[in-house]
């Protein structure tokens, strides 16, 4: 049996993630039993995603404490939360086997001391967990509550069980934890995001005005800032209506100072927009943009970045590790070194005078969006985690 968990509690952050993981472990265990398990909301959202063919799963529901309030009232709401998560875990790992495999897609960092004991009581129950972007914090912080996150992540590290292994989802995540001594690379799986792309090649004419977007939640974590800066350099060209610059997702509350009305706001106040409104908005954008520095998302796989590859968008980013490993691949847009470069290719490109090449490179970073479409597939993804749990003894029978 391969149970596989996310005890996230917001609902539909991980759905690309876990619907993605889903096909993995079925495209590599034909014939085993597979069971989610997940809170309510949440496994709704993934078993629309998945379709109609959801015979080789199970789906089991749990609760989840959510923390959303403040002072003393957070503190409690942790403490429940802990105690949850507690709960859960006995039962899970009481009803588990040595021939079972337990894959977590998410588990809070808060309740890493819990998780950390329980392993250790059932040193027979294989379990992999899913690390996403909050390892940062091991390395850079900005608050007490994220120095405090960071440690979480450092002691369970430092605890050295044999029975647990890491998955990251790319392989800078992987060469840093090792580089930096938080890790052994046999502890660690490092895999390509996977994501459920559509096997149709997408072919998106550019629009009359071109349209420039920052996709997904915008705030300082993203050096967000530098969206309105952009478009304040480029303030001539969208006051005359020569291109559009625009955030597809919420603006969060770190980053409202900073707002200006030369950038479309989808969404404000920090609300999330539905998955109909996203992918709408994002199926009319020319350009994706992204403005990460060096320090910020090297553990993270951006899930908006694959959103943005099935919708066959090329991308213009500053320089940054994550997509100089992409690019070194496959050319699918630009890079730049500075947001000043970043306008001045802007610029070039709502040049109507050369919109002929224009159009030409356009069509070439979508075909090349396409070929890494097919690399990133769920086939070779799960062929890659499979050789990878062969090396590290985790088939199951």
């Amino acid at each position: 049996m391969i149970y596989i968990v996310d005890r996230s509690s917001v609902a539909n952050v991980h759905v690309p993630y876990n619907t993605g993981m889903l096909h993995v472990f079925r495209t590599i265990f034909k014939s085993t039993d597979i069971t989610f398990i997940a809170e309510l909301e949440h496994m709704a959202l993934v078993k629309k995603s998945l379709g109609q063919d959801t015979s080789q799963f199970q789906f089991e529901n749990t609760t989840i404490v959510k923390s959303t309030s403040i002072g003393i009232k957070k503190a409690v709401e942790w403490v429940q939360k802990i105690l949850a998560d507690r709960r859960f875990l006995k039962r899970l790992f009481k009803n588990a086997s040595s021939e079972d495999l337990i894959f977590f897609c998410s588990f809070p960092p808060i309740s890493f001391p819990i998780f950390r004991r329980i392993l250790k009581k059932f040193p027979h129950v294989n379990v992999i967990l899913t690390l996403h972007g909050e390892l940062e914090l091991m390395y850079e912080h900005k608050s007490v509550q994220e120095k405090m996150i960071g440690k979480f992540f450092l002691n369970l590290f430092a605890a050295h069980l044999p029975n647990l292994k890491f998955l990251v989802l790319n392989n800078i995540s992987k060469k840093t934890l090792v580089k930096r001594g938080a890790s052994s690379e046999s502890q660690i799986i490092a895999i390509t995001h996977p994501y459920a792309y559509s096997c149709k090649e997408i072919v998106h004419s550019l629009n009359s005005v071109l349209q420039f977007a920052h996709v997904g939640s915008l705030g300082q974590r993203k050096n967000g800032k530098l969206l309105f800066k952009l478009a304040e350099i480029l303030q001539d060209r969208i006051e005359n209506g020569t291109i559009v610059v625009k955030n597809v997702g919420a603006l969060e509350a770190d980053l409202r100072a900073e707002q200006n009305n030369l950038v479309e706001c989808l969404s404000e106040n920090g609300n999330y927009i539905s998955r109909e409104e996203f992918d709408s908005a994002l199926s009319k954008i020319d350009y994706a943009l992204f403005f990460y520095d060096h320090s910020q998302f090297v553990f993270r796989a951006s899930g908006t970045l694959f959103d943005i590859i099935e919708w066959g968008k090329p991308i213009i980013a500053l320089r940054h590790p994550l997509f100089e490993d992409i690019f070194a691949e496959t050319e699918i847009g630009f890079l730049c070194d500075s947001v000043e470069e970043m306008a001045e290719l802007i610029v070039s490109l709502s040049n109507e005078n050369d919109r002929d090449l224009i159009t030409q490179k356009y069509k070439f970073h979508q075909h090349q969006i396409s070929l890494l479409k097919s690399k990133y597939s769920i086939d070779n993804i799960a062929s890659d985690l499979k050789t990878q749990l062969i090396a590290k003894d985790l088939t199951l029978a």
